[in-house]
This record gives structure tokens, sequence and C-alpha cells, in this order.
């Protein structure tokens, strides 16, 4: 248990502190950065921020936002009461809102890497190495986009998604340990959060077997009447069309963003779910998890690609309680493959791809300040206005997604037997 809360905290104030000190454009670098983002403007002349409009943007934020972020509320009324409290200490109420935003996000997400470091240790808890699982697993987590890149517009992270993303763990680990109770609980509690995480409901409905059909469609009723109700009675018109229209429009900069989303895990991830789906043995939930891999995979893209908007990674990355396990296992399974980064030919690729990265990098960009700011101009209007920023992040990520690429192809000869997890030579002894 102290390994992992160190562990998150150590994430949680990385990624943080990567946001506020070194990641440009993101919406965290100051409070009127954050102001800006959330009035959806840039905020240039601060004199005329007074406390009154202040308290107007924020009041909007919480309770006048359009649909479907007008239902997500669960992680801005943890941020309210915050932000009235320190209204009463800082001089400026842009200052209370800046740190009670900044300090709830903190929370969230030292929330989410702790229970993803719980939820992997369990779910390969046969499995010898399962500590180690667990801490890679977390590490990975930090490293991708949705989470490393988060405040950077376009991702509008914020404490409801890290929040989101926490309960979604909680209501897994609560499958774990049968507990459908709790389960039922987190549920409805994701009502207010994100409707995304209902994928959950959905895998507990048609591939949990350890409780009997009827009373998981009994459950799986209550919180989808429990759904509509707070739906009709809150209701907000929005056209979930304009999300699709903006993606057939920009289906380059769409297929980028889909890649970022976990780059070279979306490989790892697949690869992991073959071989999973191999072992004669499994647990409950990773049995659930293998079956409606597949599913889920396509049920998540459908709905990114046709209701919302492929350029905000953090709706994809819901499938992040599958993808980056399976990939830990599957990476596990090949390890002795590592041995290849010796060989000369590798080398010899990591060579030439740096300087083709590099070479691209300067077309897309030019280092000379005059042609730059050109080509900044240009790349201003990025899926409608996106900015250069994100041109950069994607080569970084595709970069070590080529790095990485050749490892996961090596001949068979060179990697580990599928092991079967419940196996006598791979069991822990009986505690």
């Amino acid at each position: 248990m102290l390994k992992n809360c160190l562990l998150s905290l150590l994430l949680a104030s990385s990624v943080i502190i990567f946001n506020v000190y070194f990641l440009k454009g993101s919406s965290i670098t100051d409070r009127f950065a954050l102001i800006g983002e959330i009035a959806g403007f840039e905020v240039v002349d601060t004199p005329y921020l007074t406390n009154e409009l202040i308290d107007e943007w924020v009041d909007t934020w919480i309770w006048g936002q359009t649909a479907p972020s007008h239902y997500r509320i669960l992680g801005k009324l943890l941020v309210l009461p915050t932000y009235v409290l320190g209204k009463s200490y800082f001089s400026h109420y842009s200052i209370a809102f800046y740190n009670a935003f900044l300090c709830w996000s903190f929370i969230s997400l030292f929330l989410t890497f702790f229970f993803f470091y719980q939820f992997v240790r369990q779910l390969f808890h046969e499995f010898e190495p399962n500590e180690q699982f667990a801490q890679i697993s977390s590490i990975f987590l930090a490293l991708c986009p949705p989470i490393l890149c988060a405040f950077k517009f376009p991702v509008h992270g914020s404490p409801n998604d890290f929040l989101g993303y926490a309960l979604i763990l909680i209501a897994l680990i609560s499958l774990q340990y049968k507990n459908i109770f709790y389960f039922s609980i987190i549920m409805f509690i994701s009502i207010f959060c994100r409707e995304t995480n209902f994928i959950i409901v959905f895998l507990f409905l048609f591939f949990y077997t350890a409780i009997n059909f009827k009373k998981r469609l009994l459950i799986t009723a209550l919180l989808a009447m429990a759904l509509l109700t707070y739906r009709l009675i809150w209701y907000s018109h929005y056209n979930p069309l304009e999300g699709a229209q903006l993606n057939i429009k920009y289906l380059y900069e769409s297929l980028i963003f889909f890649l970022l989303v976990f780059t070279i895990f979306w490989i790892t991830g697949v690869l992991g779910y073959l071989r999973l789906r191999k072992q004669p043995y499994l647990n409950d939930v990773l049995s659930a998890l293998v079956k409606a891999f597949p599913y889920l995979v396509v049920i998540t893209t459908t709905i990114v690609l046709a209701l919302a908007r492929m350029r905000e990674i953090r709706i994809e990355f819901i499938l992040f309680f599958m993808i980056l396990p399976f990939s830990i296992f599957y990476l596990y399974e090949i390890k002795d493959n590592i041995l290849y980064l010796k060989n000369k030919y590798y080398l010899l690729y990591l060579l030439l791809l740096s300087v083709v990265i590099f070479k691209l990098r300067v077309s897309l960009m030019p280092l000379r300040l005059e042609e730059h700011d050109n080509y900044l101009l240009i790349f201003n209007n990025w899926y409608g206005g996106l900015g250069g920023g994100w041109v950069n992040i994607s080569l970084i990520y595709l970069f070590f997604f080529l790095v990485f690429f050749p490892l996961c192809f090596l001949p068979k000869k060179t990697a580990n037997k599928t092991h079967d997890i419940n196996s006598p030579a791979s069991t822990k002894a009986t505690r």
C-alpha cells in the first residue's frame, strides 16, 4: 500500500508539474490561461477581470455549460466548495479558482493512479510479477498523451475526467471482489460524472459471469433508468452529429489523434489480447475483459467517431483499463526480445529513424524564424484551430512508436512460450 501511495503521488505530481511548467499551451500554466480555457477565449486585458466576473464565469462553468458537459457535474461540485472557501483567503477570486481546480486535478489524478495500481495488481494476482505489472502499468499510464498532456487544448482536461477514470477502476475492483452493491453505487455516481463510464455496465451485463444473468439484468435496468431520469429532469439539447462533421472535415488530423490515444500500446494491447485469449484459465474479471475487448473497442471508437470529436482523446482513452494491462502482459511475454536492442542493424535503424523524424519536423515547421512564422499560421488552423503544439507532440510519440514497433514482431523463436497464468510454475504460493 505504501509503495502504491508513493508511486501514485510521484506520478500525479509529475503530470501536474509538467503541465504547469513545461507544456506550452497547457490550460493550467497560470490562472489566466485557465480562465481563458473556461471562458472560451484568450485573456489579454487582465485588469477587467473583476471578482464579480470571475464568479459569473465559474457559475456558468458549473451550471451553464451545454450538453454533454452540462451533465458532467460531479467534478465541478468538488471544485465549487473549495473555490468558495478560497475566496476568503486570496486577494482575487481567479487565484482561488485556479488553486481549487489544480488541487482537485491533483487529487483526482492521484486516485486514478492509486486505483489503477490496485486494479492491475489484482487482475494478474495469479501471475508471479503482478507487482511489477502494476508499477510499470502506472508509469505507462502517466506517459500516455491523454494523461501527460491532459490540459493542452483541445483535450480540455479537468478533475471530472480523472475522477471518471478513477470511478471506472473502483467499479472494476468491486467486481474483482464480487461486491455487486459497491459496483452499483459507483456506477450510479458515474451518472453525474461521465456517461461513457457506462461501457463498464455493458461489460458487466454481457461478460461478467460470476453472478447470474437475471441479477445483472436487474442492476443494469435500474442504472439505465437512473441515467435516463437524470437526463430528462435536467435536459439540455445538443447536436451529437457536430463531432462527426468535424471528424470527417479533418479526417487526417482525426486519424493522428486516434493513434495518439495509446500510440504503441494500440498494437501491444491487441497482441496481448490475442495471447490472453489462448489462456485456459483466467479469473472472472480478466476473462470478462478478454471476451469484451473487441466489442468495447468497436463501440467506443464508433461513439467517438459518430457522436464526439476525435481530437478530444480523453474519450477514447476510457479503454485504458484493458489496453495497458494487456500491453504489459504481452511485453512480459516477449521480454527476451529486448536483447535485440544490441543488434547493430537495430541501432542503425534508430539512427536513420532519428534523421527522418528530424527532417519531418523541419519540413512541417522550419527552424528558421522567418519561415517558422508562416508555417505556424498554417498549423494554427489544424483541426479548426489546433495550433502547432500537437504537431510536435505527435512527432515525439511517432518516434517512440517506431522505436518499439520492431520489437513487437521479432521472430517467435526469441519470445517466451505463452504462460498459463494459473499453472503451477507461475502460481504464487498460497498466502
